[in-house]
């Protein structure tokens, strides 16, 4: 929410109310816009910017429901309330199910609109400012990718092809708005703790030892430790912290198991490894496709999600123009932590079809 004092938009073909609804409003401190119908409160959302709008259900134009799918597409956060006669358990699962932040029935007490209306604008300040929070840490986040790349080129190109890959793949099994955001905003920064990981073992160009292995199993928590103190990661800090949980309960850090593990977790999973299997590392070339999928398909019920393992094989069946040539990166790294175990020279042991 902007600075100054809150906007409310009260729509309703009822004129008195809507002066009613202003005056109270305004005497309240509010930024109040009346409209006397549906269309009319179309055109102010469309011209205008709002934080809270308070909608009539019934209205002889435009209803309602279509103004509350409206605000839904609003640039900023806007909560909206709707006013209805209609004192029924359909009617308030039809009004929740378009976004409305609550819904009050007629007739109605003053005072109660009043406390509906200070919530959803606290609501939408904590929103916005949380926006805020985000915009000030993806900014970031080309810093955090600069220092990962002047560290270890190969984990740099490796997060950028997994982010895009793994957004693709959201595409394809339609996951919710909140998953893919996840991956678009934090995907590129899964592997950024390996800025916390010793150079020396980073960049071994042979088999790690098990303590060399242990502690390069750390990243994840480095990682997640790198964002918490900004505060705003949620699904994002998931991403970072589960993508090597194993669906049998053989991964790291935690050692969760099946559908505990966060499904974001589960989906960058399959496709980190498989970037992995088919990237040229200093110590193999690239993998063939065929054997790469080979691999993935071996880990499927094991190390991967049956149901996410499945649909990424079907996914890239379906769209292999997706599935880009790996770089040529003459001077990356060869962290064998990174190599899944089923191939020769592959990590420490334990490690099996880790990226």
């Amino acid at each position: 929410m902007s600075t100054g004092r809150v906007r409310v938009l009260v729509a309703d073909d009822e004129e008195p109310l809507v002066s009613l609804l202003c005056t109270m409003l305004n005497d309240l401190g509010y930024e109040t816009s009346p409209v006397y119908g549906g269309l009319e409160a179309l055109s102010a959302l469309a011209n205008g910017r709002y934080d809270v709008v308070i909608t009539d259900l019934v209205m002889p134009d435009v209803d309602g429901l279509t103004v509350l799918r409206r605000c839904k597409e609003c640039p900023g956060p806007v909560e909206a309330i709707v006013l209805t006669g209609q004192d029924d358990v359909e009617t308030a699962v039809a009004c929740m199910k378009a976004g409305a932040y609550d819904f009050l029935t007629k007739p109605f007490r003053l005072d109660n609109v009043a406390s509906v209306v200070g919530k959803a604008a606290a609501k939408v300040q904590a929103d916005e400012e949380n926006r805020h929070l985000r915009d000030t840490l993806y900014a970031s986040q080309r810093t955090l990718m600069n220092a990962l790349d002047a560290k270890d080129t190969y984990t740099c190109s490796h997060c950028v092809n997994v982010a895009r890959l793994a957004l693709s793949f959201c595409d394809h099994l339609g996951l919710s708005p909140e998953v893919r955001d996840a991956i678009r905003k934090a995907g590129e920064l899964h592997d950024v703790g390996k800025i916390g990981i010793a150079d020396h073992i980073l960049n071994k160009p042979g088999r790690l030892t098990g303590p060399e292995y242990e502690e390069m199993k750390r990243h994840p928590v480095i990682g997640k430790r790198i964002v918490d103190p900004l505060g705003v990661f949620g699904v994002e800090g998931d991403l970072l912290y589960y993508h090597h949980e194993r669906w049998d309960g053989r991964g790291y850090p935690d050692g969760l198991s099946g559908d505990t593990i966060p499904l974001v977790a589960r989906v960058l999973a399959v496709v980190d490894v498989f970037d992995a299997l088919t990237s040229d590392r200093p110590y193999r070339a690239a993998l063939a496709l065929d054997e790469a999928l080979r691999l993935i398909e071996a880990g499927i019920g094991s190390q991967f999600d049956p149901a996410v393992g499945r649909a990424f094989l079907e996914f890239l069946e379906a769209e292999p123009e997706l599935i880009a040539p790996p770089a040529a990166l003459a001077d990356e790294p060869g962290s064998y932590a990174d190599e899944p175990m089923a191939v020769s020279a592959g990590p420490a042991a334990g490690s099996s079809l880790q990226d």
